[in-house]
């Protein structure tokens, strides 16, 4: 055993040096290491609590380490393990969530860890670390929709759009889809129709129904249509890591073809969700806010596109 003060900076010291790994000489692997090891010590700390004569690391030096964990570390991996083209990082993001899983609940919630502020150098840290919390999700959801749209040549286009996709692979159980699609809508009625919003239902759709694989023949009245399948091709877990070499081009046409899915998607689920009303009704007051606008953008017009169709798919006729 150590004593605490000298361990906790040994840890910090030893972290200092990852960091620096990582943001000068573009390398994960001493980070990723790093998290190994303490996931290491938090494993056998957990088996020594079966036989408290052998353990090996102090109470107080092991609380010391989970706080650093939650605060510390992850307040860093927010501002350092950010989308890049040049290095990934999806193996320590993967060895931190282990990490943090074997971490009390209450450590966590004592620390207020978790709660970085998000802007948009944080936010893709932010919505990896969503996956351990559903209060913490709704948080990143809610400052994504607000986020005014950005084309491919504004600098926080690529960030937005993978920090939507790792948000949106958490899909979750269907009462709390069925809040967020309804909430979305709500951001679009106030905000207008220039946030990221539909970017993000459109997103959190395709990887629910793919997680789901639901039937749309049970639920909609419109035999001879067919849900697309085109997005399905791009929906896998690690997508929001695996997209960070694409150019803005490619990214974008990801979500395209989200949004294109979306109406027959969407359509169905409302169905299965008893909210076709409520999605019908607020999606036409979209539409007819601004489709006499003049000279919407072509994302404007996609946009009110997928929202006519909607309509159309669940009131079956024109709006």
């Amino acid at each position: 055993q150590i004593p605490t003060s000298i361990g906790a900076d040994v840890a910090k010291s030893l972290w200092a040096i990852c960091r620096a790994d990582l943001n000068i000489y573009l390398s994960s692997k001493s980070m990723k290491e790093f998290l190994v090891g303490l996931k290491s010590i938090l494993i056998s700390v957990n088996q020594e609590e079966k036989a408290p004569s052998k353990r090996k690391i102090s109470p107080a030096l092991l609380r010391t380490l989970q706080k650093i964990i939650v605060t510390e570390i992850v307040s860093d991996l927010c501002s350092d393990a950010v989308p890049s083209n040049q290095v990934t990082t999806e193996t320590v993001w993967t060895t931190y969530l282990q990490c943090v899983e074997l971490v009390p609940g209450n450590t966590i919630a004592e620390a207020g860890a978790l709660n970085c502020g998000i802007n948009h150098a944080t936010v893709f840290g932010m919505a990896i670390c969503a996956s351990l919390s559903a209060k913490s999700a709704r948080k990143v959801e809610s400052w994504i929709a607000l986020q005014e749209f950005q084309d491919k040549s504004m600098p926080n286009h690529r960030v937005m759009l993978l920090s939507t996709l790792a948000i949106a692979t958490q899909a979750r159980i269907e009462n709390e889809m069925r809040e967020s699609v309804l909430s979305i809508f709500e951001v679009m009625l106030l905000k207008g129709i220039d946030t990221m919003a539909i970017y993000l239902m459109a997103a959190k759709i395709a990887f629910f129904w793919e997680s789901r694989q639901v039937n749309q023949l049970q639920y909609i009245e419109m035999p001879s249509r067919r849900v697309s399948k085109l997005s399905s091709f791009f929906v896998t877990r690690n997508i929001c890591f695996g997209a960070q070499t694409l150019t803005p081009e490619l990214l974008d046409q990801i979500f395209y073809s989200f949004i294109d899915d979306l109406p027959s998607k969407l359509a169905v689920l409302c169905k299965m969700w008893k909210i076709s009303d409520d999605v019908s009704n607020r999606a036409s007051r979209i539409w007819h806010a601004h489709v006499q606008e003049e000279g919407n953008s072509a994302h404007q017009k996609h946009f009110l596109a997928c929202i006519k169709e909607v309509v159309q798919l669940i009131e079956g006729g024109e709006i």
